[in-house]
């Protein structure tokens, strides 16, 4: 059977009366869109019309499958979840498009049961995840960011991880960043307060997926304060994420070493500490080692007055660099930090 044979029919049961019959085809076209996406890009404007006629007041398309005042809940998410196959549609179906993702966004909500407010917030945040994946809606990626603020600080903890997952990938778009950074009071407080430790790990991951050169210092320093408490499991990655940030955002070297050395003090795991920074994402050792050095051999006024004993001792140092172990430059930083108490 060739893919596209039957796709027509299978693509025009999304506008069955029955609520069984549609639930199924959803089911069934967001599997087999992700496999043949071009043969059955023509559920789109059907997905987008039933949406609307569900969500709409005017309409009572399967008003008698509410659950909690909210309409055809499972439903919405299926078709949802099936709209993010594609890209955004043409601007013939921007009304019903805008329509589909505002609505659930504002409704007012009463809080009736915890039945109505799962229901409500699985259509949520499912619209959010396709406002993000389409990334073409300014307004309604900043209202998304919003209405994921104030779950940030929500009793529930379900919520406030999904927030958490949420806001990572809004930070990454250019539209919603600096939305998100309103809330990094709020993020670093559960960073600090938070007794689920995935939900720590999450917040970890938003601070790391919002820092920017404005924020850098102020997010890293935080990050190096919880490093000091940390649990275990999450050590390990926060390492390396300090590490890459203060890389990536150094203002200047001394900054950036500082950094490098209070996170080998505040960790204590030189070997393993050693093994991250030679990661192709640090350039920890090329920096500290090689800047410095370089400058000393370089400029004019230590090649006209050079000094033998720095020159000799830089030497030294970059030819140790070059063949010691991670074993024998764990044991180097070691003495340092008992040494010089860095």
């Amino acid at each position: 059977m060739q893919p596209g044979e039957y796709a027509s029919r299978i693509v025009h049961l999304l506008n069955d009366s029955h609520m069984g019959v549609v639930t199924s085809a959803a089911s069934l076209i967001e599997a087999l869109s992700k496999k043949w996406p071009d043969e059955y890009k023509g559920c789109v404007p059907l997905a987008i019309s039933r949406l609307s006629r569900i969500v709409t007041a005017t309409y009572t398309d399967l008003q008698d499958y509410t659950y909690y005042f909210v309409p055809a809940p499972w439903l919405c998410v299926k078709l949802l979840r099936l709209l993010q196959n594609y890209p955004p549609p043409g601007w013939f179906q921007k009304r019903n498009w805008l329509i589909i993702l505002d609505a659930p966004k504002s409704k007012k909500v009463f809080l009736l049961s915890v039945q109505h407010s799962n229901a409500k917030n699985a259509v949520l945040f499912e619209a959010i995840a396709l406002i993000i994946h389409m990334d073409s809606e300014p307004n309604l990626l900043v209202r998304a960011c919003n209405q994921l603020g104030t779950f940030l600080s929500h009793r529930e903890t379900n919520l406030r991880y999904l927030a958490l997952e949420s806001m990572c990938l809004l930070a990454t778009s250019e539209f919603s960043h600096e939305a998100v950074k309103k809330h990094q009071e709020t993020i670093i407080n559960s960073l600090k307060t938070e007794r689920d430790v995935s939900v720590r790990q999450r917040a970890v991951d938003l601070l790391y997926a919002m820092c920017d050169r404005l924020n850098a210092n102020e997010i890293v320093a935080e990050m190096l304060a919880y490093l000091e408490t940390a649990d275990y499991s999450i050590r390990e990655e926060m390492v390396l994420k300090v590490a890459i940030l203060a890389e990536k955002y150094a203002t200047d070297y001394t900054w950036y070493v500082d950094v490098i050395l209070k996170l080998l003090l505040i960790v204590k795991m030189y070997k393993d500490m050693l093994r991250k920074l030679y990661l192709k994402h640090c350039r920890f050792k090329k920096n500290l080692n090689l800047h410095i050095i370089q400058q000393v051999f370089l400029t004019d006024h230590n090649l006209r007055n050079p000094d033998a004993e720095l020159q000799q001792r830089a030497v030294e140092y970059l030819q140790m660099s070059k063949v010691a172990t991670p074993d024998v430059l764990a044991t180097v930083f070691l003495i340092c930090f008992h040494k010089y108490k860095l």
